[in-house]
């Protein structure tokens, strides 16, 4: 069981687009990462955020489709992370493994969504570190 309640998950996703992602890059992490760019065999990529765990071996992501537009005014400092994900009318919140592996996932309206808990703060900017480190 997750930390937190997520009453609102309610649409539940097919798991084989959800598996069709695997790890790309992890963009932040703090003992375990934090932010990744998951990619499917098409070039599609998503950023995937965790939000919540239960302790064990399931995190729970929030993750939005990335565009290559998006992607450079991440990495070229224009655009926060909660920019990012406000651009989004629906989102996908997915457990995984800690492997990446998903378990199940919902499609949300990024409205229901709270800005305290599952979402970046405002002024949320992938760190200089880190642009630097993708434009190089």
């Amino acid at each position: 069981m997750m930390q937190r309640p997520w009453p609102y998950l309610k649409n539940p996703v097919q798991l084989t687009s959800l598996q069709e992602f695997k790890l790309d890059s992890v963009l932040l992490e703090f003992d375990e990462p934090e932010v990744v760019v998951l990619k499917d065999k098409n070039g599609l990529r998503r950023i995937s955020m965790a939000s919540d765990d239960n302790d064990g071996d399931t995190v729970r992501w929030i993750e939005a489709p990335l565009s290559p537009e998006a992607w450079r005014d991440l990495i070229e400092g224009r655009m926060t992370m909660l920019d990012f994900y406000l651009l989004n009318n629906t989102v996908l919140v997915v457990d995984r493994k800690r492997d990446f592996e998903p378990i199940e996932g919902w499609a949300i309206s990024i409205d229901r969504l709270s800005r305290e808990r599952d979402l970046p703060d405002v002024d949320s900017y992938l760190p200089k570190a880190v642009r630097e480190g993708l434009t190089s």
